[in-house]
């Protein structure tokens, strides 16, 4: 697993974009709005991918595996908030 962190408006999402177009998967967006907004951004990218997921369809496996390479988490720190209405305070990560 490869972590990407760099300030807002850094890049982050078109990297994701970028990777998921040339290895495959999906990418998982924070929100509806956000998925909208990162399948735009891929078309004017001239870049295929397919319609992000969000974290909802995400946890219920809404989603066909057996087709599916990778997956790459936009904003990482707020998928995980969405998860739970308590504040999350620290998060490790192993490095590979």
């Amino acid at each position: 697993m490869e972590v990407i962190l760099s300030p807002r408006r850094s890049g982050k999402t078109t990297r994701l974009i970028e990777q998921c177009a040339k290895d495959g998967g999906y990418i998982v967006s924070i929100s509806h709005a956000e998925a909208y907004r990162v399948a735009q951004r891929a078309r004017e990218m001239g870049l295929s991918i397919p319609f992000p997921l969000t974290p909802p369809e995400f946890v219920g496996k809404h989603y066909h595996g057996k087709v599916i390479k990778w997956f790459y988490i936009d904003n990482a720190d707020m998928f995980l908030q969405s998860l739970t209405t308590i504040p999350i305070a620290t998060i490790t990560l192993t490095d590979r």
